[in-house]
């Protein structure tokens, strides 16, 4: 609680999920808003903290880049789908040709 309050003080870009939390905006302000939740954490209380950063520049948003990266999960389950129905075929064949 106490990280989430400095940084939705910062008025940064931010969403919390379930995995960890998402800040976007300038370097500088960024970092400084990380350095700032993890002494919040301590000085709320906590008896160690542990984060856990990933830093992303580019023109992309990253809302853009959860939504390829959920296309790029659905395809790839459509083709281990299709891999499964094209594996069991196979098997089926051989199974057949076996007891004829």
């Amino acid at each position: 609680d106490a990280a989430i309050k400095v940084i939705a003080a910062s008025k940064l870009k931010y969403s919390v999920n379930a995995l960890g939390t998402v800040v976007e905006g300038p370097a500088a302000k960024v970092w400084k808003v990380c350095r700032s939740a993890f002494e919040a954490c301590l000085a709320s209380g906590a008896k160690s903290e542990l984060m856990y950063i990933k830093v992303y520049q580019g023109s992309t948003s990253v809302a853009e880049l959860e939504k390829s990266g959920r296309k790029a999960v659905a395809k790839a389950g459509a083709k281990g789908a299709k891999a499964k129905v094209v594996k069991a075929k196979k098997a089926k064949k051989v199974k057949s040709a076996k007891s004829a």
